[in-house]
C-alpha cells in the first residue's frame, strides 16, 4: 500500500485520474470545518449536558441492583422491594427519554452542519474557473461533494460527540469503580497501558488504509463518469472491455484498501477483547476471593462487574470510532484539497460595476499562452469592433479563434495586453457585469437536463413564455420544439442527448438571442446546421446585431461572408482583414481557404447527385 506521508498531492498519471489529497493532522482539519457549525453552537452545551446526565441515570439504575441484592434478596426482606423497583423503573424511563433527546439533537445538529458545508462547497466549486474542470475527473468531484462531505459530519460532529460521550462514561464509571471497591478498581488499571499501545499502533495503519480507499473510490467515480458520458465513443471504438479494466483496476485497489482497513480493525478489536477478557477474569477471580473472605458484599460485586462492563463498552467503542474517524478524516482531506483551490480568474476587490454597455470591443496587443504550451495561442492581437458591426474571425484550426471567444467572456486573462469593453479593461470589471453584457455561445452546445423552454430562458431569470417562444422562433427552433412530446416542457436529457446536434445548437442560439446582450460572441454557430437552417438563422442574427457588437467565429466562410468585416487568423496572429471581396482579391490565406471550401462543397454536391 502506498504511503501518504508526502506534504503535497501526487499528480495523477495516465491510468491514475485522481491525485492524492495532502495528508493533514486532526488539529489542522477540525478548525477548518468547525465554523460551519456556527449558529448552532449553543445547542452543543445542551448536548454535553445530556451526555453527562445519561451515565448518571445509568449508574443510578445499576445501583438499584445492589440495593435489590443486599437489602432484599440476601436478608429476604421484601419491605424495600416496592421503592427499589419503582425507582428502577423511573430511572430506566428517564434514561430512555434522555437517549431519545440526545439522538434527535445530535441528528439535528449534524444535518444542519451538513447542509451548510455542502452548500458552501458547491458555491466554491461554482466560483472555480472552467480550466479547473478540464483538469478534474467529474466523477471524483461529485464524490467529494456528496460522499466525502457527508463523511465530514462524522469527523466534526458525530465522531467527536461519540468520543466525548465515551470519555464521559469512561471517567464516570472509572470513578464509580473506586467508590464501590477501590482495590478491585486498581486491578482494572493493569490493562490501560496495553490498550494505549494497541490504539496507537493500529491507528496509523487504519489511517493509511482509509486514505487510499477514498482516493481509489474517487478514481473509480471519475473513470466511470468519463466512460458513461462518452459511451457512444467507447462503443464505436469497441473499447468497453478496456474501460471496464480501467475501472476494475482502481476498484481492486479500493477493495484491497477497504479489506486492509477491515483487517486492522478486526485484529484491533480482537486484541482489545482479549485484554478486556483478561482484565475481567482477573477482577472476577479476585472479587470472588474477596466475597468469600467477607471483604465485599454480593451486591457490591455484582454492581462492580456491571460498572466494569459499562467501562469496557466505551473503551471498545473508541476503537470502532477511530476507524470511522480515519475514514472521515481522509474524506475531509479530499474536501479541503478542493476548498484550497483558487479560481484562476479572480475579481478584483474594487472591481467596477458596468450596467448596459454600448458594446465597443477592443483588443490591445493581446498575447495568451496555455499552460505547458511551447507557443502562444494568440500573439500580439489587436482589433476593434464597434456597436452594430458584425466581425467575423476565420482561419484554420488552431489559429486561436476560440481562445479569443474565451478572452471576451473573461474565462481566461491575457498574458499581456488588454481586452476592453467600452474602454474598460475586463480585469477591472465585475464578472457578473461582463457575463451580462457579453453573450457567449461556445462551440459546444451546453444544455441542462431540464425542459427545452427552461434551457432557452436560462440566461434570463424573469423570461416569460412569450419571450422564450420568440427567441426560439428567431433561432429556427420553434417548429421542432412544438413537435416534441410536451412541446416547450419537454426535457432534453443529460447534456441535451435527447436532441440532435443541430437542434441543440439552435436551442443555444435561442438562449443567446434571449439574453439580449450588447455584445454577442458566436463560436461556430453553424456547427451541425444544414445550409437551409443556417440561412434562416443568419437573418434573425443580423437583425439582432443592430446596435450591438456581434463577433462570429466560424470555419464556414459562407457565414463569414455576411459579416461587415473579416479578420483572418493564422498561428495566433491576425494576418489579414477586410471584406469578403477584398480578401479574395488579395489572394492571401482567406482566398486559399475559400477555394478549398468551395471545392469541398462541390465534391459533396457531386456525391449527393450520384446517390
Amino acid at each position: 500500500m502506498r504511503s501518504h506521508s508526502q506534504d503535497h498531492p501526487t499528480e495523477p498519471g495516465p491510468q491514475d485520474p485522481v491525485a492524492s489529497a495532502p495528508a493533514l493532522r486532526i488539529r489542522e482539519i477540525f478548525p477548518r470545518f468547525w465554523p460551519y457549525a456556527s449558529g448552532y453552537r449553543g445547542w452543543f452545551g445542551v448536548l454535553i449536558a445530556l451526555l453527562i446526565l445519561g451515565p448518571l441515570l445509568s449508574a443510578a439504575a445499576i445501583w438499584c441492583w445492589k440495593l435489590l441484592v443486599d437489602d432484599v434478596l440476601v436478608p429476604r426482606d421484601l419491605d424495600s422491594l416496592g421503592p427499589i423497583v419503582a425507582g428502577f423503573a423511573v430511572l430506566t424511563l428517564a434514561s430512555a427519554l434522555i437517549q431519545f433527546a440526545q439522538d434527535y439533537l445530535s441528528t439535528w445538529l449534524g444535518e444542519n452542519f451538513l447542509f451548510n458545508l455542502r452548500s458552501s462547497v458547491f458555491r466554491h466549486l461554482q466560483r472555480m474557473s472552467s480550466d479547473f474542470y478540464t483538469r478534474r475527473g467529474q466523477g471524483d468531484v461529485q464524490l467529494r461533494l456528496s460522499g466525502d462531505v457527508a463523511a465530514i459530519q462524522t469527523f466534526v460532529l458525530a465522531g467527536p460527540t461519540q468520543g466525548i460521550a465515551a470519555m464521559i462514561r469512561i471517567v464516570f464509571f472509572s470513578g464509580t469503580l473506586f467508590v464501590v471497591q477501590w482495590q478491585l478498581a486498581l486491578i482494572t488499571l493493569v490493562t490501560a497501558p496495553v490498550m494505549l499501545i494497541l490504539t496507537r499502533h493500529f491507528a496509523r495503519l487504519r489511517q493509511e488504509a482509509a486514505r487510499e480507499q477514498r482516493r481509489r473510490s474517487g478514481a473509480v467515480a471519475a473513470l466511470a463518469e468519463d466512460a458513461m458520458y462518452n459511451m457512444t465513443l467507447v462503443q464505436c471504438c469497441g473499447r468497453e472491455e478496456y474501460e471496464a479494466k480501467r475501472v476494475d483496476s482502481h476498484g481492486q485497489g479500493a477493495l484491497e484498501a477497504q479489506l486492509a482497513s477491515a483487517k486492522y480493525s478486526g485484529i484491533y478489536r480482537l486484541l482489545v477483547q482479549v485484554v478486556e477478557l483478561f482484565g475481567g477474569v482477573l477482577v472476577f477471580g479476585v472479587g470472588v476471593w474477596m466475597l468469600i473472605n467477607g471483604t465485599v458484599t454480593l451486591g457490591s460485586l455484582i454492581v462492580f462487574l456491571a460498572f466494569l462492563r459499562e467501562l469496557f463498552a466505551p473503551l471498545s467503542g473508541l476503537g470502532k470510532l477511530t476507524t470511522t474517524l480515519f475514514t472521515a478524516g481522509a474524506a475531509a482531506e479530499r474536501v479541503l484539497e478542493l476548498l484550497d483551490q483558487e479560481p484562476s480568474i479572480v475579481e478584483k476587490p474594487d472591481a467596477r460595476s458596468l450596467q448596459r454597455a454600448n458594446g465597443q470591443i477592443r483588443l490591445e496587443r493581446v498575447t495568451f499562452r496555455y499552460p505547458d504550451s511551447d507557443r502562444p495561442a494568440l500573439d500580439d492581437v489587436s482589433f476593434t469592433a464597434e456597436p452594430g458591426e458584425i466581425v467575423a474571425l476565420v482561419g484554420p484550426s488552431g489559429a486561436g479563434k476560440s481562445t479569443l471567444a474565451r478572452l471576451l467572456g473573461r474565462f481566461c486573462d491575457p498574458e499581456s495586453g488588454a481586452v476592453r469593453l467600452d474602454g474598460h479593461d475586463l480585469r477591472d470589471l465585475k464578472l457578473v457585469d461582463i457575463r451580462r453584457n457579453v453573450a457567449l455561445l461556445l462551440q459546444d452546445a451546453y444544455l441542462l437536463d431540464i425542459s427545452v423552454g427552461e434551457n432557452i430562458g436560462y440566461a434570463m431569470a424573469d423570461a416569460e413564455h412569450g419571450d422564450v417562444v420568440g427567441a426560439a422562433d428567431a433561432a429556427d427552433a420553434d417548429d421542432f420544439i412544438r413537435c416534441m412530446p410536451n412541446g416547450y416542457d419537454s426535457r432534453v436529457g443529460h447534456s441535451g442527448r435527447m436532441l440532435s446536434g443541430g437542434q441543440r445548437q439552435r436551442v443555444t442560439i435561442a438562449r443567446t438571442i434571449l439574453q439580449d446582450s450588447p455584445v454577442i460572441v458566436l463560436d461556430e454557430p453553424g456547427t451541425a446546421l444544414d445550409a437551409a437552417s443556417l440561412h434562416r438563422v443568419m437573418g434573425p442574427l443580423r437583425r439582432l446585431a443592430t446596435g450591438r457588437t456581434t463577433i462570429v467565429i466560424s470555419h464556414n466562410l459562407m457565414l463569414a461572408r455576411a459579416a461587415d468585416r473579416i479578420l483572418v487568423l493564422d498561428e495566433g496572429r491576425i494576418v489579414d482583414s477586410g471584406s469578403h471581396d477584398s480578401l479574395l482579391e488579395s489572394s492571401g490565406l482567406y482566398a486559399q481557404l475559400w477555394e478549398l471550401q468551395q471545392h469541398e462543397t462541390a465534391e459533396a454536391d457531386l456525391v449527393r447527385t450520384a446517390r
